[in-house]
């Protein structure tokens, strides 16, 4: 084999493993797996399951000191569509996990909303942040295409870090 030969053979090689889908997302020491048969990511140490459940689609909240997490998965997922009028709204487009997402971040200037207060709830944080895959799957809840939405609300703009670092941990169990 002549010496371009041999070049344009590594150089192909190393084209090919470089843009590989994606690398391997290591998380920070302490952060805990969240997962299910279908998906999974992870998230800082200290943040807990709160009680709440959904009615048609699977549906889970953390909390701690600094967040307030929450996913929906199933057909009636969010599309985070209605927040694009929101203060600061910033959006992009990034492919997580060989999958298609919608990332969006906002500052929510609105009032909390009124109700008893629950030991489990977080203060109201400004900061909102949320993904959504339009499509992951099929047939979950009602039926018709699976969707998830992870939504993020945070105490300080230092925390979005922490908020885009757990969103490229998500990974799909195709």
């Amino acid at each position: 084999m002549s010496i371009s030969r041999t070049f344009l053979l590594s150089l192909l090689i190393t084209v090919i493993v470089g843009c590989s889908r994606e690398s391997a997302v290591v998380p920070p020491p302490g952060w805990i797996k969240v997962g299910n048969t279908k998906f999974s990511f992870y998230i800082p140490g200290d943040m807990k399951l709160s009680p709440e459940r959904g009615s048609d689609s699977f549906f889970r909240q953390y909390k701690n000191d600094d967040m307030s997490l929450s996913f929906n998965y199933g057909c009636c997922s969010d599309s985070l569509d209605h927040y694009s009028g929101e203060k600061n709204y910033s959006e992009k487009t990034e492919e997580i996990n060989g999958k298609q997402a919608k990332i969006v971040f906002f500052v929510d200037v609105r009032p909390p909303r009124i109700r008893p207060p629950k030991a489990t709830q977080s203060p109201h944080f400004k900061n909102r942040a949320g993904i959504y895959f339009p499509i992951v799957g099929s047939g979950f809840g009602k039926g018709g295409d699976t969707k998830l939405t992870i939504g993020v609300s945070y105490r300080t703009e230092a925390d979005r870090a922490t908020v885009e670092q757990i969103f490229k941990t998500i990974r799909f169990s195709d």
